[in-house]
């Protein structure tokens, strides 16, 4: 099976875009109007495994929803929200694994794939109970997330890059969606979700990252994409509750720049802006393909992955086993391109230092979320930071 679309050096108009599904239908998918998709953008959407997922997804999904009966994962709530937080109290600093494309806003009866993570899922009720969770009503929103890698010039400031790049910050006026995923109904293609940005905020995290050593480059046209998009409209249906800025990932994917990254952005939390990494904690989608263990079953390599990873987070040392994350058991088969894992290591790094006590390099972290799909594909949410 094949990917067939269009796809011009500077931009994705994502007319007439064609999938070939398994059983050799085809699904056209239109998304509402143009958005700009950068080189980096481009590779990801390349990835033959997801579209041909996708494909045998949409192949028999229906253009619209119905009930359906979420399945069963581990939900661990988050402390009591309080009514007044008391002044100068910062907020967490937040990972949250998007799930699959547009997965939250459909039902599994629907689209199959959605599976365990379809709008009646645990998932979906986690990211819908976020708001409360929080200490307070945010002032500012600065997201980092998996399908954004920052432009490859520059000059390769940082001693520990593993390359050359800049980091992309963008913030326009009202900003746009970039429908960042093929093969679903048209209805994911409808989305709407009003946000603004800010141009103080986004300059704030460009003073706080050229301060730590990285490159910037400000961007005013690209699209909010569905790491962005889809967990915080689920999370907040009305529109972002504040001005958003999205942060790209480093070209490098280098895990100690990430970390880094993240301790730039740290200091934002003491002015009520909460930091969000959204990637998985796993997302291996060529396993997907091979179809689900047995009821109740993952994956050994998954099982181990995850408890290797919690471990490191409430061990002695959380942010260096992030830099040696490819130590970990399963890792480059939990992850076998690292874009989606980084966002984990930014918010980890934006929590750092934070907790009464302890020191810079320390990072109080808690597991706020468990679930798996496909018994590979982990849906877990964690929080740094809490004072």
């Amino acid at each position: 099976p094949e990917l067939e679309c269009w796809q011009s050096p500077e931009w994705l108009w994502g007319v007439a875009q064609t999938t070939r599904c398994l059983r050799g239908a085809a699904v056209a998918v239109t998304p509402a109007r143009p958005c700009f998709a950068g080189r980096a953008l481009q590779r990801q959407l390349a990835v033959r495994a997801w579209a041909v997922t996708m494909a045998a997804a949409a192949a028999s999904a229906a253009a619209t929803t119905g009930p359906g009966a979420g399945p069963s994962a581990e939900f661990v709530p988050s402390a009591a929200p309080t009514e007044a937080a008391p002044a100068g109290r910062g907020q967490p600093a937040i990972f949250l694994s998007h799930g699959g494309g547009p997965c939250f806003f459909f039902s599994a009866r629907d689209v199959p794939m959605f599976k365990d993570m379809d709008k009646d899922s645990p998932t979906a009720e986690f990211l819908r109970s976020l708001p409360e969770a929080l200490p307070r009503t945010p002032s500012g929103i600065v997201v980092v997330s998996a399908h954004w890698e920052g432009p490859d010039e520059g000059s390769g400031a940082l001693p520990r890059e593993a390359s050359r790049g800049r980091v992309g910050v963008l913030s326009r006026p009202s900003h746009e969606l970039l429908f960042d995923y093929y093969g679903f109904p048209r209805a994911s293609y409808d989305i709407r979700w009003p946000a603004r940005g800010d141009d103080a905020l986004a300059a704030r995290v460009e003073a706080l990252l050229s301060g730590a050593g990285f490159e910037t480059a400000r961007d005013s046209e690209r699209g909010l994409d569905h790491g962005v998009f889809v967990p915080l409209s689920v999370a907040w249906p009305a529109g972002a509750p504040a001005p958003l800025v999205q942060v790209s990932l480093h070209p490098s994917l280098d895990a100690a720049a990430h970390v880094r990254l993240g301790r730039a952005l740290a200091a934002l939390r003491s002015s009520n802006v909460l930091v969000v990494g959204s990637g998985a904690l796993t997302h291996n989608l060529g396993a997907m393909r091979g179809g689900p263990p047995p009821p109740g079953k993952n994956l050994a390599w998954a099982d181990a992955f995850i408890a290797d990873v919690s471990a490191a987070l409430t061990g002695k040392d959380p942010l260096g086993a992030l830099e040696r994350w490819a130590t970990l058991r399963g890792a480059r088969t939990a992850h076998p391109r690292e874009e989606h894992l980084l966002p984990l290591m930014v918010a980890a790094g934006a929590g750092a230092g934070a907790s009464r006590g302890q020191g810079a390099d320390s990072v109080k972290a808690t597991r706020v979320h468990r679930a798996m799909a496909s018994g590979s594909f982990a849906l877990d949410a964690w929080r740094f930071g809490d004072e």
